[in-house]
Parts: C-alpha cells; structure tokens; sequence
C-alpha cells in the first residue's frame, strides 16, 4: 500500500472520529476489547458492540430527564475478562435516570464461559452526602420467575453483589441511576463471568474402538507369519 493511500485512509479515519463515529481497532487474531460512544450512538437503533467473548445490543433509554443519557453522556464498554463492564459518565443532577440493553455470550464461546454475578458503581465529586446516589443494575433472565438485582452503595439489604444460576448466557439489564442532591458523575455495571473450561474428550464409540481392536489382532497375526 502506497504512503498516498495510507495518508487518504488517516485523513478519512479523523474525519469520522470528528463526526462522532465510533472506531473499534482489533487485531486479525483478537477481537475488539472495547467500546466507546457516545449516548447518542450507544441509543441510535441498531447499535451493537461486540467486545470480547460478549455481544451488547437493544440499548433503550427508559427515563432521561433533561436528555442526559442521550445528549451529555459518553460511554466505555470494556472487556477485562473475567469481568465485563459498562461505564457511564457526564453530569446527572436530581433524577432517575435508567435505561436497558442486551448483553449476551457470543456463540463461539457458549459452552465454554457463563454469567456468574453482577455488581453495580459508582463516582462523584459533587455530592452534598454519602446518601445521594445510588446505581441498580437488574438482570432479566429468560424464563425466570425474577431479576437479579445488585444494588450501589451496598448495605445489609440489598447486596452489593447478585449471583447468577449455573447455565445463564445471555440476559436483559436495566440500570438505574438515582441521585437526590448534587450530581453524580461516573457509574458502572460489572459482570463477572464463570469459566467453565474447555470440552474434554468421550471416549471412542463402541464400534470404532472394535473395529480397532480386531484391527489390532490381525496386524498381530500377520507379523508372527512373516517371521
């Protein structure tokens, strides 16, 4: 590829990052690790980001007073396995703000990795007191009678952490940030996944292994003949 060339695809590849595009930059042999965009991708229809072993999809705003979420947010999706995490951050003031998305083990991995527990976070240096933000994040699962729930800051009820059943792959979250004086500033929704390891290998079917084995005898016979 000529230097021309490459100068025409940077002086494109600013271009888009100027206009607000999304990037992600991975390797033949590694997926992308992470996402960045901003609320106003991250809520289009149709955005998806694949980072990791994790595909994150229908990102749907539920409650966003003053546009927030949508028009002064900027998100990070990040594959740090074991843990996956989405992050938040801009200028939230008193509200409820709470939105919904889809994260699910992409195909190849099923099998091999599962959900194992959820945590919620969160940041501020402009809070009047330790009480006036908090962050849920809730799973949907399929086919279950009720969410699993992780609630921020932590206390004797709810729990800081929510665990998955064994089998979970794929489930809906909603995060709900809550802030009651001052503004909250960065918050964070934390999976940790489950390594279940790789397949070991059956034992050889029934037939192949006869078929072996008698095999085995005639090349036995046929080298006592020769000698």
């Amino acid at each position: 590829m000529s230097h021309r060339i490459l100068k025409k695809a940077s002086a494109a590849a600013l271009m888009a990052v100027g206009a607000g595009a999304v990037l992600s930059f991975s390797t033949p042999s590694q997926a992308a690790t992470s996402c960045l965009a901003f609320g106003s991708d991250l809520f289009a229809p149709g955005y998806t980001c694949e980072a990791g072993d994790k595909l994150y999809s229908l990102f749907t705003i539920i409650s966003d007073p003053g546009n927030l979420l949508l028009d002064d947010s900027s998100f990070t999706i990040a594959d740090n396995d074991p843990s996956h995490s989405l992050t938040g951050s801009g200028a939230f003031g008193p509200g409820i703000y709470s939105f919904s998305y889809k994260m699910e083990i992409i195909p190849a991995a099923i099998g091999f990795r599962e959900f194992a527990l959820i945590s919620a976070s969160g940041s501020s240096s402009a809070l009047p007191g330790p009480n006036n933000f908090s962050v849920t994040l809730s799973a949907a699962l399929p086919n279950a009678a009720g969410p699993v729930t992780a609630v921020f800051p932590g206390g004797p009820n709810p729990s800081p952490t929510a665990t998955f059943a064994p089998g979970v792959t794929e489930a809906i979250f909603t995060s709900t940030i809550t802030v009651t004086g001052g503004v909250a500033q960065t918050f964070t929704n934390d999976l940790t996944q489950r390594i279940i390891g790789d397949p070991v290998p059956g034992p050889l079917p029934i037939l192949g292994a006869g078929a072996a084995f008698g095999f085995s005898r005639k090349l036995r016979r046929r080298i006592k003949q020769t000698v």
